[in-house]
């Protein structure tokens, strides 16, 4: 099918068949996700022009981050995570920490 200038497939019977079934309502909803808590959401959320400054710091500490702002943002909410997921609630002392010795170390 052939919408603008975009091509769309159409659905293969199996497809169909996948979608039907995993929509039924008797299906018990499971989930292995970590609940999206306020810290998660501030640190997915994160918009790419708040990262260029903490990916300038993690280039500095040796980290290889390519110079798209979306790459910026990749490295800095992946650094952030691995901080929650070591620390908990106190990723953004432990992170904060980090970049602050960072900081003192080049200026020794």
């Amino acid at each position: 099918m052939l919408r603008g200038t975009h091509y769309i497939k159409r659905p293969s019977d199996r497809i169909k068949t996948f979608l039907c079934a995993s929509a039924e309502p008797s299906a018990p909803a499971v989930s292995n996700l970590p609940e999206l808590t306020d810290d998660l959401r501030e640190i997915l959320g994160r918009p790419n022009f708040t990262c260029h400054f903490i990916a300038k710091a993690l280039r500095i500490m040796g980290h290889n981050i390519a110079p798209k702002s979306e790459d910026e943002q990749a490295v800095v909410i992946h650094w952030l995570i691995v901080h929650y997921l070591k620390h908990g609630a106190e990723w953004r002392q432990r992170a904060e920490a980090e970049l602050k010795s960072a900081s003192e170390k080049l200026q020794a």
